[in-house]
């Protein structure tokens, strides 16, 4: 049975759009500006471009401070198969501390949405930045193959392979969080599950899972794919869900990793996890019917909605400041998966 705060979240129609997304959205002409492309690589190399773009106007305006306290550096951890998976490190400038403070004992592992077609180290940038900075912790920055250039299990593969290295170095005083925002919230639900049924991985090795607009679950094709005890919570695959960033066209034909996290044949002795939802996002259930699982498995989950905004809109306009408030809250989110209380993290 569902959790009842659980049902207190399910919503069957969107409320009305944010007035300021509204503007925003007349301000950049967003609705039929994306172009097209005629192949994939086109299209991920304008969406690298155009993030890393928006990464340098807000690096050079309100948020410059995140320049400055950050060391950030790449490398390369070899996949099992022998694929090099590029990771980028951030890490708190020790100098840039004051003398009663210090970086948190731990990391985070990040990994970037996009679908799995786009996206890659700089994608989501400024999310790590903030992270690091923020909360005084390590990042890890994980990219990963991309289709249709290579089979979606590739990500997943990557997503877990970088996971088991970055985990083999870890210290017993080491706190280890995992990040990811829409389809990278996917890849990090399902590397925490694959942690746990894993005789590699020491129980306990994550200490909290942290998801934006994850993807959870295929729910097109009229549902089939949604477990069934969460069929009558699932309802935001729906029209009144769309907005100019996504829209139930472009979703129908997705194509998705096995086993995606709401298909698990249990959801015990899981990390407890903070889920962060924007409410006028065809994913919105996605993260809502993960809550209920988790809460019915007695996993400890928090869950903050984002009310009137599109899918995970902090990534396409920043420099709202609605933006800035919902990144604020993941970063509460985060010290609260850390167990750092506010006062001790200042």
């Amino acid at each position: 049975m569902c959790h009842a705060m659980n049902k207190l979240l399910v919503i069957t129609d969107a409320p009305a759009l944010d007035a300021a997304w509204i503007d925003h959205e007349k301000d950049v002409s967003l609705t039929g500006s994306i172009p097209r492309f005629s192949n994939y690589e086109d299209h991920q190399a304008f969406y690298s471009e155009a993030c890393k773009t928006r990464n340098a106007q807000m690096l050079a305006g309100r948020d410059r401070g995140l320049t400055q306290g950050i060391e950030i550096s790449n490398s390369i951890i070899t996949a099992s198969d022998g694929h090099p998976i590029r990771v980028r490190f951030y890490n708190p400038a020790i100098a840039s501390q004051p003398s009663d403070t210090k970086a948190l004992q731990g990391f985070v592992i990040y990994y970037h949405g996009g679908g799995l077609k786009v996206g890659d180290l700089d994608s989501e940038d400024l999310s790590c930045r903030r992270i690091c900075k923020e909360a005084r912790i390590m990042v890890i920055s994980i990219e990963y193959r991309l289709i249709p250039q290579n089979p979606p299990q590739k990500a997943l593969d990557d997503a877990y392979d970088a996971f088991l290295k970055l985990i083999s170095a870890k210290r017993s005083l080491e706190r280890v969080i995992l990040v990811g925002s829409s389809s990278g919230g996917q890849l990090a639900a399902q590397v925490a599950q694959l942690a746990r049924d894993s005789v590699q991985v020491p129980a306990d090795t994550i200490d909290g899972l942290l998801l934006r607009c994850p993807v959870t679950v295929d729910a097109s094709n009229g549902g089939i794919h949604i477990p069934e005890r969460f069929r009558a919570m699932h309802t935001s695959f729906s029209p009144s869900f769309e907005s100019s960033l996504l829209t139930i066209d472009a979703e129908t034909a997705r194509i998705n990793t096995p086993n995606l996290p709401l298909e698990a044949t249990s959801f015990h002795n899981l990390p407890r996890a903070f889920i962060q939802l924007c409410s006028n996002d065809l994913y919105y259930s996605d993260g809502i019917c993960y809550a209920a699982a988790l809460r019915d498995a007695g996993i400890d989950v928090k869950v903050d909605v984002v009310r009137g905004w599109p899918h995970t809109f902090w990534l396409k306009a920043p420099q709202l400041d609605r933006a800035l408030e919902a990144d604020m809250d993941m970063i509460k989110g985060l010290r609260w998966l850390l167990k750092v209380e506010d006062s001790d993290a200042k």
